[in-house]
């Protein structure tokens, strides 16, 4: 039986052809971009998790820092209404971060949940490095941490004695000297409920010196 003979397309049919080809390849190169698009979409929602986690929070601290000390100062000067008014927007904002990355608690403590022993998760140290860097917050402090015998002065040189120092004052003041005296060339406040606040360094020369009693300025 002879072959049949090919049939031959018209132009038309040809450039049909042609552009069914042409789209095929772009539906193909389609499908690839739609492809790269998705995993590019992955890749941006895992950033996202890892940002609010890390940096986010980090925002979130500082914020819930700030409301803390709006709110001191707001204590300090019951009679001032702007001080209230910052102390109310700061912790709007420290509430909306805290939102942010899942965790409400963070920007809901009051001073006065800070001062709570109850709640140690919210009284715990917010821990820097030199540059500022937050490097731990709710930081527990262990009240078996001892270090060389430091001698205590104050900012004057005037020696003084831990008793005297830490008389009517609690577990903050009292964590926070321990840590000083422990890590050389380390800074520590301690920021009362009341307002006031200590400081204590170690610059590494076996004395601690101690400032209490200061005051934030408006």
């Amino acid at each position: 039986m002879p072959p049949t003979p090919e049939k031959l397309l018209t132009p038309e049919e040809e450039e049909l052809q042609r552009k069914q080809a042409s789209l095929a390849e772009l539906e193909a190169q389609l499908a690839d971009r739609e492809l790269e698009l998705a995993s590019l979409l992955a890749d941006l929602v895992h950033f996202e998790k890892c940002y609010l986690q890390t940096v986010g929070r980090r925002y979130a601290m500082l914020d819930d820092l700030k409301a803390k000390i709006a709110e001191a100062r707001a204590k300090q000067n019951p009679d001032k209404q702007d001080a209230h008014d910052n102390a109310r927007q700061a912790r709007s904002q420290a509430q909306e971060s805290a939102r942010a990355v899942g965790d409400e608690n963070l920007g809901s403590a009051s001073p006065d949940d800070a001062a709570s022993p109850s709640k140690p998760g919210v009284d715990g140290a917010i821990v820097m490095t030199y540059g500022f860097k937050v490097a731990g917050y709710n930081a527990i402090i262990e009240r078996s941490l001892r270090g060389s015998e430091c001698r205590l002065i104050g900012g004057d040189g005037t020696q003084l004695q831990r008793d005297e120092i830490l008389t009517h004052r609690g577990s903050r003041h009292q964590s926070a000297l321990s840590y000083i005296s422990a890590v050389p060339y380390s800074f520590a406040f301690a920021i009362s409920q009341d307002g006031g606040i200590s400081a204590f360094h170690n610059p590494g020369n076996g004395c601690v010196v101690c400032g209490t009693g200061m005051r934030a300025l408006d």
